[in-house]
């Protein structure tokens, strides 16, 4: 928004008006010729990039959601694995309520995995280069101001990676967590088939 408050605010002060645009870009007519045009233009572009940014953080934003639900998920069926009931008459249906929901959660990790791999990889492929455009902008700028403007920049392309990595490592240690759950669970008291049913799921 910051174009059109530059230009308000010099034709509020009667001084020459410039139209200026958030977004530089070809059109097959003069968008500044006429504020009719001028304001046509510049709502569509702050339309265009509002709705971008949008789609673009809801991706993200669902991405991390699900990621700290199977988090969570894995969690709960570490917390189900230690304190299992060992009494002989539900020892088997107990565990098999455990390794079901621990097939279950598996199944639903790979679909994750199915649908958000290419587009994280795609996302991480172009904040890789634009962090690459940035860091080559700031060895070139010729101000104090570019260079925060760069490192500001970076940032903000970061930030949304490092917190899907966040959430990303926190769901392979929950995962990975469930075979020392079965481990530490009452198994050496346990009957046979207990034990059986522990070890294939250390296993998995």
């Amino acid at each position: 928004m910051a174009p059109a408050l530059v230009t308000f605010a010099k034709f509020c002060l009667g001084q020459d008006t410039t139209y200026l645009l958030p977004f530089g870009f070809v059109l097959p007519f003069d968008p500044l010729n006429h504020w009719v045009r001028y304001i046509a233009v510049y709502s569509f572009q702050v339309y265009s990039m509002f709705h971008f940014v949008y789609v673009f953080i809801g991706t993200q934003t669902l991405m991390v959601t699900l990621c700290a639900f199977l988090t969570a998920e894995f969690g709960l069926l570490q917390h189900d694995f230690v304190h299992v009931n060992l009494e002989p008459e539900q020892n088997h249906s107990t565990i098999k309520d455990c390794v079901r929901k621990h097939q279950l959660l598996l199944s639903y990790t790979d679909m994750f995995n199915d649908i958000f791999n290419k587009m994280l990889f795609i996302d991480l492929l172009f904040v890789s280069l634009t962090v690459c455009f940035f860091a080559f902008a700031a060895t070139v700028a010729k101000g104090i101001l570019e260079l925060v403007n760069n490192f500001v920049a970076v940032i903000a392309l970061l930030l949304p990676t490092l917190i899907f990595c966040y959430y990303g490592e926190q769901l392979k240690e929950e995962s990975a967590g469930i075979a020392d759950s079965a481990y530490n669970s009452k198994w050496n008291i346990a009957n046979l088939k207990y034990r059986k049913s522990i070890i294939f799921i250390i296993k998995r």
